[in-house]
């Protein structure tokens, strides 16, 4: 049975199974396991979208009633002629390009539309990480964050990230200004009107154009909602081996991904920071349940079985010209961990007024700086 006619049905012809099962996904609630019935019981996906799915689902009247909307060759046209604006791909679970590592998801993603290059997620599997933290990131996730990935991005491993704000925009970053290659994966449409959030499009813009990849499950025009983050974080766990969680409070989303990525037996890593931050309480919890820990760059390539050793020496930062000894002394004690100005004046013997003044003439040379709550910790 049929609800087009001849023309309509060379139309169907016309299109790819790939934009069919992802256009078929954004009608209705088209899961992995409707999808391997349907190909069980036809030759091709076109073949079963033209049937009305009749021979698949004769028992589910619910689904095919919402199915048997009239109309359907005209919304299938604006979906393709969407896809075309927008210079979107799609991607299906059947094809050979599709990330491979996600059929290891309970519910992979029938289909991903994607812009750039997706075949750098299968061909470089072992080189890339997942960096997820706060959206609030503090002075020391950001240096932190600097001091570790850099390097490692300057050899060559990928950054794979949700292209949200905070810890995420950060790591893209540094992997483009790196010249790595690096994954964004949103939780809305990929089209300019959709896309979240619209600060970071010239990011997005920079990834496609150094030779990465954005992706996403969810068709143009689709805005982000309360559902679509926590969807995208399984994406975010299943694409790598490992996943660094660079900041996190104890309740934080993040810690979402962590568990995502725990639940396939991927690798959970995370960096230390101080019992008295809020913020990295979600860091000291992750450690307490055995997740690795990452401090320097050669624990990434280590963690990613990458063989090899960061050279930090290559990448330090210029030798300060200090004004006087006091400013060399203070620096010398600080280090990327928080020090109260009152621990400083202890290890250096000094008044804390002069600690206060030196510390504000190093954080103007970009030597130093606060990390709030009158606590300091070196620029770089």
């Amino acid at each position: 049975m049929t609800l087009f006619d001849s023309g309509e049905l060379d139309y169907f012809k016309t299109i790819s199974n790939a934009i069919l099962i992802a256009w078929v996904r954004s009608e209705v609630q088209l899961t992995i396991e409707k999808l391997d019935v349907i190909m069980e019981k036809t030759d091709s996906f076109a073949n079963a979208v033209t049937e009305d799915f009749f021979t698949a689902f004769q028992s589910d009247r619910k689904w095919l009633n919402k199915w048997q909307k009239q109309g359907k060759i005209e919304r299938l046209e604006l979906f393709v002629s969407k896809l075309d604006d927008h210079d979107i791909k799609i991607v299906s679970c059947f094809d050979s390009n599709y990330p491979r590592s996600l059929l290891d998801l309970h519910r992979p993603p029938v289909a991903l539309y994607y812009q750039g290059d997706i075949g750098i997620i299968n061909e470089k599997s072992n080189q890339f990480i997942t960096v997820v933290g706060s959206r609030n990131f503090t002075k020391y996730a950001e240096l932190c964050i600097n001091k570790i990935l850099k390097p490692v991005c300057r050899l060559g491993v990928g950054v794979v990230s949700g292209l949200a704000y905070g810890i995420d925009g950060v790591s893209h970053q540094i992997a483009v200004d790196a010249e790595a290659l690096t994954v964004g994966v949103i939780g809305s449409g990929l089209d300019r009107s959709s896309f979240y959030p619209m600060a970071n499009w010239s990011l997005r813009t920079n990834i496609i154009r150094q030779g990465g990849v954005v992706i996403s499950e969810y068709a143009p025009g689709v805005a982000p909602n309360r559902y679509t983050f926590p969807e995208r974080n399984r994406i975010l766990s299943a694409l790598t081996n490992v996943t660094w969680v660079v900041q996190a409070a104890a309740k934080s989303g993040t810690l979402i991904t962590a568990d995502m990525t725990r639940d396939l037996g991927r690798i959970v890593a995370t960096t230390p920071g101080s019992i008295l931050e809020p913020t990295m309480a979600g860091n000291i919890n992750l450690i307490k349940d055995g997740a690795n820990i990452i401090t320097e760059p050669d624990d990434i390539i280590q963690l990613l079985g990458l063989s090899g050793h960061v050279d930090t020496n290559l990448y330090k930062a210029k030798d300060y010209n200090f004004s006087n000894e006091t400013e060399k002394q203070i620096y010398t004690v600080l280090s990327l961990e928080p020090m109260l100005v009152e621990d400083i004046s202890d290890k250096c013997n000094l008044d804390t007024t002069e600690v206060s003044a030196t510390l504000t003439m190093l954080e103007l040379a970009g030597m130093v700086a606060s990390v709030g709550q009158n606590r300091w910790v070196r620029g770089n």
